[in-house]
């Protein structure tokens, strides 16, 4: 069913909980069930995705993404997408996006902090409606 969905020009959104390894493999491996025929590749840093309407170079991240990647403050956006038909159906983000949203940080959390999240969200809920 969400093969169908995505092919009749559905979107799905998803972001690793609290950029979880575990979900991370998790998707990736349930995704390629779905779309055998696609895969995940990283959205570049000029799509419309990271410039509309936000402009997005970089993103601040949370103090566990910033220590476990060698005390960094900010970070170059990482999502991934599956281009269907000439459109991202699926767009993902290995680093956790919704504890931003909620402004209720886990402590352990391995994602971009508020304001990122915040404009990471508007450019992919802006992606999605226009495309």
């Amino acid at each position: 069913n969400l093969r169908k969905y995505l092919k009749n020009g559905g979107f799905l959104m998803a972001e690793a909980c609290c950029g979880r390894r575990s979900f991370n493999s998790s998707f990736i491996r349930e995704m390629k069930k779905v779309m055998p025929e696609c895969s995940l590749t990283q959205i570049p840093n000029d799509s419309q995705v990271l410039s509309l309407p936000n402009l997005i170079k970089t993103l601040g991240i949370t103090p566990a993404l910033s220590a476990q990647l060698g005390n960094q403050s900010t970070i170059h956006p990482k999502l991934f997408g599956i281009n269907i038909d000439g459109h991202y159906g699926v767009i993902y983000s290995p680093y956790g996006i919704a504890g931003g949203w909620e402004m209720s940080q886990n402590p352990y959390a391995f994602g971009y902090d508020n304001a990122g999240s915040l404009s990471l969200g508007e450019n992919i809920l802006f992606y999605a409606v226009t495309h």
